[in-house]
């Protein structure tokens, strides 16, 4: 059930009635990212325990193999980060500054 007396209403209803405005912080990197999450097609994603802001977190990590720079060389890989997990610290906010 909503707190703060914040009510559900569907993505649709709401673009309809004027109750949510069309910002959004989601960019084509994050889009993309969450596609190939979900889509089950790659295997290459890892859960990464880390710190955000110093905070102790994890992320959802691609790993992705480096070209080896000779031959017989050990593989390296480069993480890059996809998603990061809530902290303690952290306040989630809507685009007006309300807390969600």
């Amino acid at each position: 059930m909503p707190e703060r007396g914040h009510r559900a209403v569907s993505a649709q209803r709401a673009v309809q009635t004027g109750i949510a405005t069309m910002t959004t912080n989601i960019t084509d990197a994050h889009r993309h990212a969450f596609e190939a999450l979900t889509s089950g097609q790659y295997n290459n994603f890892a859960l990464f325990s880390c710190a955000v802001d110093g905070a102790p977190a994890a992320a959802i990590v691609a790993v992705n193999e480096c070209p080896p720079d000779h031959d017989g060389a050990e593989p390296e890989y480069t993480l890059h980060p996809l998603f990061v997990s809530v902290t303690p610290t952290m306040t989630l906010t809507d685009h007006d500054g309300m807390e969600a």
